[in-house]
């Protein structure tokens, strides 16, 4: 099976990640090396899409691992949303991910970015 993975400019910094397929041993290489230049200074963080993937193993999880790592080091925001049944099966036996970062669709996530925003926009004009 093919793995793909597309990524987009959702606002400044701020990647969203549009995976396709299985994140495999296999597949997990190509993820690493488009992810690794993304992760510097400038970038605010990382959205992963996942409602095409349907399946990952150990190596794929090490790769969200990592950039887990990354934006937990520096601040950055981490979320992750249309996440499959089975997948998200093995972010709970792994307790991998917090539930807050897991988000059920675009529109979800959209909404939770857009309070975070207003707060913020409310919190300095005061």
């Amino acid at each position: 099976m093919s793995f793909t993975v597309t990524i987009s400019k959702r606002q400044d910094g701020l990647y969203l990640i549009d995976l396709d397929g299985k994140l495999d041993t296999e597949t997990c290489r190509e993820l690493q090396d488009k992810i690794r230049p993304l992760m510097v200074a400038q970038t605010q963080g990382f959205v992963f899409d996942l409602k095409d993937m349907d399946y990952i193993s150990s190596s794929g999880l090490g790769v969200l691992f990592m950039v887990r790592k990354f934006t937990d080091e520096n601040e950055r925001t981490f979320l992750i949303t249309n996440v499959q049944p089975q997948i998200r099966k093995v972010f709970d036996i792994v307790k991998a991910l917090p539930k807050e970062a897991i988000f059920q669709s675009m529109e979800e996530l959209d909404d939770y970015l857009d309070a975070i925003q207003n707060k913020e926009i409310e919190k300095n004009k005061g």
